[in-house]
């Protein structure tokens, strides 16, 4: 399973994606990619507005808890982007950028996208 995770095209979300949530586009993400479980990463949430935003700070003790998965089709990507109205480039009209970081999964660290708080 490692292999496989390391491997592949990664999305780490910690809000209004997760399964629990029936919008949309946790329903795409649901149905366009594998779950590989539950796992966290350095940072802070803070409350935007009614959904939370993730700072990344590498150097802090705190965790974001959220679901790791696997992207089978890596066009959903763009869709999620508009969704989170993110851009993957530091473009300071968006509230989110889409980024790599690292997640904790398990026992090991992956290199995983993910939307972070830009503000």
């Amino acid at each position: 399973m490692k292999k496989e995770i390391i491997n592949s095209t990664l999305l780490f979300v910690y809000g209004t994606l997760m399964s629990g949530y029936e919008n949309r586009y946790a329903r795409l993400l649901r149905e366009s990619s594998t779950f590989v479980g539950t796992a966290w990463s350095r940072g802070e949430l803070k409350r935007v507005s009614w959904y939370p935003g993730m700072i990344r700070r590498v150097t802090t003790m705190q965790k974001v808890y959220g679901e790791l998965y696997i992207i089978n089709d890596l066009r959903i990507l763009k869709e999620l982007d508009n969704y989170e109205e993110a851009s993957k480039f530091n473009i300071k009209k968006y509230e989110f950028r889409r980024m790599k970081i690292s997640v904790r999964i398990a026992d090991c660290w992956v290199s995983s996208w993910a939307y972070i708080y830009t503000n």
